[in-house]
């Protein structure tokens, strides 16, 4: 039976450790300049859905994905989500902060000891 995976909502993933680590390492000098204060935005910079990821999730690790189906219906529930979530990041690469990992590499890092 095929199995149903939300295709309508995007999704930016964020491996945040790539963003910390960057960050840690600049807080010193940046934390003397007044500006460099409030809410920071990360995500990645490639939108996928659910379903986009569950089938590179299955390519990552050799994993069958032929029972896997888009699903364009709308998510259920009284929650309204956006369409998009990817968030503005130019204030952090504005200070030269943060580096994006492609999905399957995260991907990859965070779920190998589990498989």
């Amino acid at each position: 039976m095929p199995l149903k995976w939300l295709y309508l909502l995007v999704r930016v993933n964020l491996f945040i450790i790539l963003l910390i680590l960057p960050l840690i390492k600049s807080f010193p000098t940046s934390v003397q300049d007044a500006s460099v204060c409030g809410i920071f935005h990360w995500s990645g910079n490639v939108c996928m859905t659910k379903f986009d990821m569950a089938v590179a999730i299955g390519a990552a690790f050799g994993l069958p994905v032929d029972h896997l189906r888009p699903d364009n219906s709308q998510p259920s529930g009284d929650v309204r989500r956006p369409h998009d979530t990817q968030l503005a990041c130019k204030r952090l690469e504005a200070l030269g902060i943060g580096r994006r990992t492609a999905f399957r590499d995260g991907i990859i890092e965070c779920l190998k000891p589990f498989m």
